[in-house]
């Protein structure tokens, strides 16, 4: 019974509801009262308010990753910003793979076969990729690594010219 109780389950009501945050199946005890009205309220003009269980109205999610943090994680323009505006939120771990609010999509570098965001990528490669121009996307470490491996042979010669 303490399972029953802690998914959110009480004695008679017995009706499955998901979180649109989590996508976790609950009872009706998870969810707050007035949300829960507003979900199943299906008035003419106004749109059905989404369904958010209580563990997750008090973190915010990774738009890339989804991963769930406390709201002291984001700063303040953050939070500010993804409420108001509604930009996305993207994790200092996603940021470090190249990820940013305005574009969450996940590239894949042909060479190293690693995924990334578009900022680990060049912005003419990344343009041409997608208007489907070029087939192939190379990140800026394998790109760097190749052109530092190209020029280190024409250094080696030019300085056994002046010899």
């Amino acid at each position: 019974m303490p399972r029953v109780t802690q998914r959110g389950y009480s004695s008679g009501k017995y009706e499955a509801y998901d979180c649109t945050e989590c996508l976790g199946h609950f009872g009706s005890a998870m969810f707050n009262k007035m949300t829960f009205y507003n979900s199943k309220r299906n008035g003419r003009g106004q749109r059905r308010s989404r369904l958010v269980c209580k563990a997750c109205k008090t973190k915010m999610r990774c738009s890339s990753c989804r991963t769930a943090f406390e709201r002291g994680y984001w700063s303040l323009n953050e939070r500010r910003n993804h409420s108001n505006s509604r930009t996305k939120l993207v994790c200092k771990a996603c940021r470090a793979k190249g990820f940013h609010p305005r574009d969450l999509r996940a590239h894949t570098c042909q060479t190293c076969a690693c995924t990334f965001g578009s900022h680990k990528f060049n912005k003419t490669q990344i343009y041409n990729y997608n208007s489907s121009k070029s087939k192939t996307l190379r990140c800026l470490q394998r790109t760097s690594y190749e052109n530092e491996r190209v020029r280190r042979p024409r250094h080696v010669l030019r300085q056994r010219r002046h010899i």
